[in-house]
């Protein structure tokens, strides 16, 4: 009887030493995943997260043949979304982290004067800059007959400024013009023959990204008016680019889908191509004449 007691106690004991040891392997389990749980959340936290689907590189866009543009142009197609600030990151508990632009921060321009916006558009930082362009954009995109004669020129000058900044920082100066919009659309109007080609040619990208009927009812007008043959081959050009609606990346602009574009071009494009090219044709017969 003696011997079955110890026997039992003996049992007993080893149960408990059985349990205890379960219980502190479980607790330095859990332990373990909340020390891989808080790791992975510190790395969440201190690693850039790789672009999402609409934030990718874009292709780059082979429009032409090398014979119909130039390798700068063919180089400097938008080959990628800009302004994603990849070391700047505003995280929120319990969401994805998100990129933000620094134009998005900060003073608020909406309201500035008119003339404090082109102040800022002139002689403001790159951030200064961009902020003016949109809220110049945002009040006078529809209503540019507000500005008036002396603004419009600063704009103009403006907006001419950007197209020589091209050459050396593209993506900036592109980007200014496209947030002006079609406030910026006369400056590249009247720079469609512009003597320098790189210049020439950013003029009918841009105007492709940016193009109305309207639009391109002007450029047609404008071509009309040109005696000079360089300058209608420039026109050849740029109308022959109005056929692709190149990718944009300014928020709030409007402008025609692909199936406008396409409609446009063959009811009113390229009859109007044909005409320049017999045009040209015809010039360089008469001057072959006169020799």
């Amino acid at each position: 009887m003696r011997k079955k007691i110890i026997i039992g106690i003996i049992l007993i004991i080893f149960a408990i030493l059985v349990a205890t040891l379960l219980y502190l392997f479980s607790v330095k389990q859990e332990d373990n995943l909340k020390d891989e749980s808080a790791s992975s959340n510190l790395n969440a936290q201190t690693t850039v997260l790789p672009l999402q689907d609409n934030e990718k590189e874009l292709p780059l866009f082979d429009l032409f043949s090398s014979d119909n543009m130039t390798k700068y142009l063919a180089k400097h197609q938008y080959v990628h979304k800009p302004d994603i600030i990849k070391d700047d990151i505003e995280y929120k508990k319990g969401k994805k982290a998100t990129f933000s632009r620094p134009e998005d921060r900060g003073e608020d321009y909406a309201g500035f004067s008119s003339r404090q916006l082109l102040d800022k558009l002139k002689n403001g930082d790159k951030i200064e800059q961009r902020k003016a362009a949109n809220v110049l954009w945002e009040r006078f995109g529809s209503k540019a007959d507000l500005l008036g004669d002396k603004e419009k020129s600063m704009i103009a000058d403006r907006t001419k400024e950007y197209l020589s900044g091209i050459k050396t920082d593209f993506e900036e100066n592109t980007m200014q013009i496209q947030r002006l919009w079609h406030l910026a659309v006369p400056a590249l109007l009247a720079n469609v023959t512009h003597e320098d080609v790189s210049i020439s040619e950013n003029v009918a990208s841009l105007l492709s990204v940016m193009k109305t009927p309207q639009i391109l009812d002007e450029l047609i007008a404008a071509s009309n008016e040109t005696e000079s043959m360089a300058d209608i081959g420039k026109y050849i050009f740029a109308l022959e680019y109005m056929k692709i609606n190149n990718p944009y990346f300014v928020e709030s602009r409007t402008r025609m889908s692909d199936s406008e574009c396409e409609s446009y071009f063959n009811e009113k494009i390229t009859p109007q191509i044909t005409l320049l090219k017999q045009r040209l044709q015809n010039m360089k017969q008469t001057a072959g004449h006169g020799k």
